[in-house]
């Protein structure tokens, strides 16, 4: 039998992982290896809320975003291959990925301001009262 094999999922790696669907059903994990990856490629803190203001702000941002969150599931992943699982067919469900891990884990590892949750796409320009 010739032909790919169909990539097998792997387990909930932490219990607040987040599922998305990409070559595989995947994990996303943001927890301080994730930031830790993140600042080691920008050369910036991603516990100062200035990172958040403009985070991501490009595609190279949502790669970057994408394969630090992604790391705790495949260690082995590297940026160009988290770039090629990434096309206008999926875009909304990373979107929406990204608002759902913002709001369950990066308040645990890493605040961004109110209002200021990674997007792909680029950045939120709401504002809470408060």
């Amino acid at each position: 039998m010739t032909g790919k094999k169909t990539p097998k999922p792997s387990p909930r790696p932490v219990d607040s992982a987040i599922p998305i669907e990409l070559d595989r059903k995947r994990w996303l994990v943001l927890d301080f290896n994730a930031l830790a990856a993140i600042e080691e490629k920008t050369g910036k803190s991603t516990l100062d809320p200035a990172f958040w203001e403009s985070f991501p702000a490009g595609a190279g941002d949502i790669r970057l975003f994408l394969w630090a969150s992604l790391l705790r599931d495949d260690p082995e992943l590297t940026l160009e291959g988290v770039g090629k699982l990434i096309h206008q067919g999926n875009m909304a469900s990373i979107n929406e990925a990204f608002a759902q891990i913002a709001g369950e884990q990066l308040t645990d590892a890493g605040e961004p301001p109110p209002g200021k949750a990674p997007a792909a796409g680029g950045k939120k320009k709401s504002r809470r009262n408060g």
